[in-house]
């Protein structure tokens, strides 16, 4: 049980939505401007009065990145139900943000990345931060650390616009900055309840008091899930602790604790998806685990408690310049049972550096210069291993150890950038990245006595070119050509270590993924977009070309719902190409006296594609959606009564494997949301409903070589639901 589940509920909580419309300079402007002053301190730093005003939710801009990027506030997302990131991460357009199971397993994929990976694996292909420091190494990146009630906001920066970031990902980054003591309250209650079992609860406080601020965040999520078979809940402890003695220098510590049970059910054939989407397919026969709980449960994946410890420093050298600088460790322990004869026992820990020196200068006969110079570093630490565990059907055995695997390696660049106004509103963006790649896997095989070593090494040189143009304070273009790259996880590398399970009748065990060997994938991007606003319309348009050179692609070979599936990592054989339009729209259709009917829109017209393959030809890469439209019609009263109609459709239908010979169907569903905020932003209260047609639509899939009507690789969306909310802050 939760051991913050009483608590949280004895005290009455806020809610609400979370639709973050790409967010430009006008949506930034606005939701500082509606944040509501709720306390203020005042501290003397050095002999003289500084008095800070502490506003609950504010968020920058990001107009002054030569590409495509978003905010998104937490005001938005506290209009709605907020159960999972992937309801933090709607209505930006490019990104796909889906929990296929209606959890918080979430497969992320932008521009296209993302595509070798499933919703319950480590992340990849998009560069994941916690207050600007790296959440992702050369392992991934597991989801049990995304919570999305304690972010003050979230930046969105697809492809090679992660640039000041490092750009080693191709899908790009998202940065998700916790609330501080400067804007939250000090006494902050949420609860949500749902369909299917659904809750999910906040206690959190933030305040300042002289040169400190702090902000703690407790929540706990449970769900028994709308499939058979389903089910999961997770706690996170989320915090920081800032210090700044004076003007001149400031520091933030940060820290988080989670864990999470999810229990899975399979994969479907589209067929049973149409059928009934609330059904699966695991054999009734349980096996035996002992676990967390002592208890027999089906591809349960506990998170036994997973920590992150991390601090970033500002110290301004000169009233130009200033030297940053961070570190952010992680201990994460899980137990991955997978519904088969050999759980995995992971205990993964790395730790991620960043250091960054920037300065403004008058140059060229007074031209605005800005530059910086930084280093990036993720690493995966000695001793982070998965041990792979034999207990035999319907016993209570100790666990016998079939192999050990050490995983290790590193991603470290070194970047410049420089930011030149060569003319007034005219900005010349200008960067070179050099970036080391390291990817280490030792498998000890005790049932064999073999062991399998590989190392690999990995070096690039990306630039980044970019313009950019204000015509007014609300009307900008923008573009860039942008290179990056993509080494494989660590433990994609080809080592070999198949062995045979004890008693299980010459059942074999796959410890690795019998690959050749996996190179970096590099990509070269163009991009070229407008955002603006005009009269009663606001938009941010940007269109993209990615060149991928040897793509990594997965794949699962034979029925992924046996206990011992193949899958298959390797690059693509020929380039591949990634582009499309990325576009958000706000209209407003009506507005007066404080009031206002406004709407939304996102709209992703992708295309990706293998160029002149030799068995793929010029097929389409499978299992992203390529078009995509969300829609809200939202009515915001002067009294703070809102109301809303949304809308989102994947309009044409896309491919599941390689050959192009089995597509997931379009689909279009709608929800509902009616809600109030008082004016002091003291007291909310929601009510939602998604899906009400109740249609049985696919959410996401797993790749195959060759797809038929017996491929078992959907995971269908969740049916019709609803969500209420409250939320109160107390002071």
């Amino acid at each position: 049980m939760n051991i913050w589940k009483n608590t949280v509920f004895s005290a009455a909580m806020i809610s609400a939505l979370g639709v973050g419309v790409a967010a430009h300079a006008a949506d930034a402007t606005a939701d500082a401007t509606a944040a509501t002053t709720s306390t203020a301190a005042a501290t003397d730093a050095a002999s003289s009065e500084v008095v800070v005003t502490v506003q609950r939710n504010h968020i920058p801009t990001l107009t002054d990145v030569a590409g495509n990027t978003a905010v998104i506030s937490a005001d938005r997302v506290e209009l709605g139900r907020a159960a999972t990131i992937a309801d933090v991460l709607r209505f930006q357009p490019g990104l796909l943000a889906q929990s296929a199971t209606g959890e918080e397993a979430t497969r992320f994929s932008m521009r296209g990345s993302g595509i070798i990976r499933a919703a319950g694996s480590w992340g990849t292909g998009i560069q994941f931060l916690f207050n600007g420091l790296t959440l992702t190494t050369p392992e991934g990146s597991p989801f049990e650390y995304y919570e999305s009630l304690s972010n003050n906001y979230t930046e969105v920066y697809p492809g090679a616009n992660a640039f000041e970031f490092s750009p080693s990902t191709q899908g790009g980054a998202i940065n998700f900055v916790a609330h501080t003591g400067y804007d939250s309250t000090p006494l902050l209650a949420r609860v949500e309840a749902g369909s299917y079992g659904y809750n999910r609860e906040q206690v959190s406080s933030g305040g300042v008091s002289g040169p400190l601020d702090y902000y703690v965040s407790a929540t706990h999520f449970g769900s028994d899930g709308f499939r058979d078979g389903n089910g999961s809940y997770s706690q996170r402890l989320v915090g920081d602790v800032g210090y700044q003695p004076t003007t001149d220098f400031k520091t933030r510590a940060l820290f988080e604790y989670a864990q999470q049970n999810t229990r899975s059910a399979t994969s479907l054939t589209l067929s049973q998806v149409e059928q009934d989407p609330n059904q699966s397919t695991y054999t009734k026969t349980p096996q035996t685990f002992t676990g967390a709980t002592g208890q027999t449960e089906q591809s349960m994946r506990r998170e036994k408690g997973s920590t992150i410890l991390g601090d970033y420093s500002t110290y301004n050298v000169t009233p130009n310049s200033d030297i940053e600088g961070g570190f952010l460790y992680k201990n994460f322990p899980l137990r991955n049972e997978g519904g088969g004869f050999t759980p995995g026992d992971w205990d993964v820990k790395d730790l991620a550096i960043t250091a960054r020196y920037k300065r403004s200068d008058q140059v060229l006969g007074g031209l605005q210069s800005n530059s910086e110079a930084a280093w990036v570093y993720a690493g995966i630490l000695p001793d982070s291993t998965n041990r792979g565990l034999y207990i035999g059907p319907h016993t209570a055995a100790t666990p016998t150890t079939l192999y050990k695997a050490t995983f290790g390696g590193y991603d470290s660049t070194l970047l410049l950038k420089d930011d030149l106004e060569i003319a007034h509103g005219f900005w010349l963006t200008t960067g070179l990245a050099s970036i080391w790649q390291q990817r280490v896997s030792n498998i000890q095989n005790f049932v064999l006595r073999t062991t399998a070593d590989e190392t690999e090494n990995f070096n690039t040189v990306t630039p980044r070119v970019g313009l950019r143009y204000d015509f007014t304070p609300h009307l900008q273009i923008y573009g860039n050509y942008s290179g990056s790259d993509e080494a494989p996880i660590a433990h994609q590398l080809p080592v070999t270590a198949s062995l045979s399970i004890p008693g299980s009748g010459g059942l074999k065990e796959s410890v690795d993924s019998s690959n050749n060997y996996i190179r970096n994938q590099t990509q070269q991007n163009l991009e070229a977009g407008v955002r603006g606003e005009v009269g009663i319309f606001k938009w941010d348009a940007a269109v993209f070309h990615t060149y991928v050179q040897h793509e990594i692609l997965t794949q699962v070979v034979g029925n992924p719902n046996v206990s011992n599936p193949v899958t298959i990592t390797s690059n693509s054989a020929s380039p591949t190409t990634h582009e499309g339009l990325e576009g958000t729209l706000d209209v407003t259709l009506w507005r007066s006296d404080g009031s206002s009917l406004v709407w939304r829109s996102a709209l992703t017209v992708d295309h990706f594609q293998f160029v002149n393959d030799p068995v793929y030809h010029n097929n389409e890469i499978p299992a992203v959606p390529e078009d995509v439209y969300q829609g809200e019609l939202n009515y915001v009263d002067r009294s703070g009564f809102y109301a809303s109609l949304t809308t989102e459709s994947v309009f044409v239908h896309y491919p599941v494997d390689f050959y192009n010979q089995l597509y997931v169907p379009s689909y279009l569903i709608y929800g509902a949301r009616i809600g109030y905020r008082s004016p002091d932003k003291k007291w909310e209260v929601f009510a939602q409903g998604d899906n009400l047609g109740d249609a049985h639509y696919v959410a996401a899939t797993s790749t195959t070589a060759l797809g038929t009507a017996a491929s078992a690789v959907f995971s269908p969306g969740e049916t019709r639901n609803f969500s209420i909310g409250l939320t109160h802050a107390f002071f």
